[in-house]
């Protein structure tokens, strides 16, 4: 598993010579936000679907599963955009955005895989 991370990381990582003389975004901090995203929706669908856990976010909890997915997938594409148009002009900025969103997700995963159990 530390080597299929190491890989990941090196690939990320990786910017090909001709995009080196520019400053670039890569993909990393769109790919911090879609993990984090995604482990929020699932841990927060096993909670809700355990019984043991409750949406706290009153625009979340009125249209069910799918109005939860729906919008939990709208703000994902609105934070993706977002760091998208803050990376055009201020790149180290935009990754800071994706990884610290990422980061963000992450932690809110973590407290309802807490609460699921």
């Amino acid at each position: 598993m530390a080597r299929l991370g190491l890989a990941l990381a090196l690939l990320l990582a990786a910017v090909p010579a001709s995009a080196q003389s520019r400053p670039t975004l890569g993909l990393a901090p769109y790919a911090a936000v879609l993990a984090g995203s995604a482990l929020d929706l699932h841990t927060t669908l096993a909670a809700l679907s355990s019984g043991l856990g409750q949406e706290g976010n009153p625009l979340l909890s009125h249209g069910g599963t799918p109005g939860l997915v729906a919008v939990k997938s709208a703000s994902t594409v609105g934070m993706l955009l977002m760091v998208r148009l803050v990376g055009k002009t201020h790149p180290k900025a935009a990754r800071v955005l994706g990884y610290a969103v990422g980061a963000g997700l992450s932690g809110l995963a973590l407290h309802n895989a807490r609460v699921g159990r």
